[in-house]
């Protein structure tokens, strides 16, 4: 989705004439999204975060006639967060949720139901033993390039 976001503007942007509300909207988003994700930061960044949130917010209300959603509201407590904690991006799930979904993949794979954490275990050391004995992840250098003794004249 961050992708979509971060790309949708250079992909197709040129076919959404620029008075478009609902363009408006993505451009505002866009704008929360790179402040938000942005791993070097200004302080005067951080309290220019509170206009285009609430811009954002009474956009989606206006354009969409629905209320807020709870994940909308959070977002204007953002500034007062990214002063005492810091750069969100340090403090973010993302990583978490990344290696979780190979637990949830295999626990739907599965059909025994008994036990199924340690089915989930069990099938999460059997991928680290394999990782291992092949030496996948852990090489300095990427697969995808040969070396110069490996090339054959």
């Amino acid at each position: 989705m961050l992708f979509l976001i971060s790309y949708l503007g250079s992909i197709i942007g040129y076919l959404i004439p620029r008075d478009n509300t609902v363009w408006g909207f993505y451009i505002l988003l866009r704008e929360i999204i790179i402040i938000v994700t942005s791993k070097v930061l200004q302080v005067s960044c951080c309290q220019l975060l509170s206009t285009p949130v609430q811009e954002q917010n009474e956009m989606y209300k206006s354009l969409f006639r629905d209320t807020l959603k709870p994940k909308d509201h959070r977002m204007t407590r953002y500034p007062h967060i990214i002063n005492h904690v810091g750069l969100l991006v340090n403090s973010w799930c993302m990583r978490f949720e990344s290696k979780h979904r190979p637990s949830k993949i295999a626990s739907r794979a599965t059909y025994c139901r008994k036990n199924i954490l340690e089915s989930i275990v069990l099938r999460h050391q059997l991928q680290l033993c394999h990782r291992l004995i092949q030496n996948i992840g852990f090489t300095l250098q990427p697969k995808n390039r040969t070396r110069k003794e490996d090339k054959v004249n």
